[in-house]
């Protein structure tokens, strides 16, 4: 089992089930940082889908979303239902139930846990207002992007960067279809599909991040997100400081036809370095050949082909 809990108090990999179990049973809202990569065996799988199912059953509002959720996972692994009828009954789903925007983060970790696809695998992404813009009183809707197969409200439970508290808001959230080129293989470990909207064409600026660069490459780049892996020579994309990557991109720029042609796995930028070491660990042990691990955003690499 591969793992990553981003939130500061229990940030870290996990690579066993029953210490994650564990974490949860200590701090059950883990939970809502939680990154599912890859889960090996079944019996991992039914042990982590029991205990989440509990607690998100004790949170949420929606008990009919955690209900038809866990069905049509069943359904799909028995072969009930394909990968385009899971992604259009879960559609339907979510616009005919009240929910948070965390309970379609659930969904999306728990479908990632459950059947080994996240919504990017069957062919959606999620496109939500920036909050921190929506504190500030921009508003952003309707959205505008591409591909659009449902879009709704919901409300949602934001850390203020202003108040330094908690804060309800509602935001707008559009689901798109992942469509698009297959090359290069970009795999989404940094957030498994789901972005903030943000109208930027590129994701650094003057040293500012200013997009998830995974929704520009969707986006603007109009390549297929995925969250799976192939067994192929891979490069990882990570970066702590956005200052670092200014001064790398001419050297990755020169490279960038070389790099693309290899499979990219974007992580986390919260994950330190150990972190990093601990993933690349598992994934040789795969036998994914990592060729070695960038500090530039992959659509500043795409920019860097189009550029020359």
């Amino acid at each position: 089992m591969l793992l990553y809990v981003d939130h500061g108090a229990c940030r870290d990999i996990y690579t066993s089930v029953d210490r994650y179990l564990s974490l949860l049973r200590d701090k059950p809202w883990a939970i809502l940082s939680t990154l599912p990569y890859i889960i090996e065996s079944n019996e991992e799988r039914e042990k982590l889908v029991d205990k989440i199912l509990e607690i998100w059953l004790k949170i949420t509002g929606s008990l009919r979303l955690v209900e038809d959720v866990y069905v049509l996972s069943r359904w799909f692994r028995v072969g009930v239902l394909s990968r385009s009828d899971l992604a259009r009954k879960l559609v339907r789903l979510l616009s005919e139930v009240d929910h948070y925007l965390e309970d379609l983060s659930l969904m999306n970790m728990f479908l990632k846990i459950s059947t080994g696809l996240a919504l990017p695998d069957i062919g959606l992404i999620v496109i939500y207002e920036n909050p921190l813009l929506v504190e500030q009183g921009v508003r952003q809707r309707p959205l505008p992007v591409s591909r659009p197969v449902l879009r709704r409200a919901a409300r949602a439970i934001y850390e203020s960067r202003i108040s330094k508290g908690l804060r309800e808001l509602e935001l707008e959230y559009t689901v798109v279809r992942n469509v698009g080129l297959d090359r290069p293989t970009i795999v989404d470990w940094s957030s498994l599909g789901m972005y903030p909207f943000s109208s930027q064409r590129q994701s650094i600026v003057n040293d500012q991040e200013v997009a998830d660069p995974l929704l520009v490459v969707s986006q603007v780049y109009n390549i297929r997100i995925r969250t799976t892996l192939e067994i192929r020579p891979s490069i990882i994309q990570h970066y702590r400081d956005v200052r670092d990557v200014s001064s790398s991109l001419m050297y990755y720029a020169r490279r960038a036809r070389e790099l693309l042609r290899n499979q990219v796995i974007v992580l986390p930028n919260t994950m330190t370095n150990i972190h990093v070491s601990t993933v690349t660990g598992f994934l040789r042990a795969l036998g994914v050949n990592v060729l070695e691990i960038i500090n530039v955003p992959v659509d500043l690499l795409l920019a860097s082909l189009s550029e020359a």
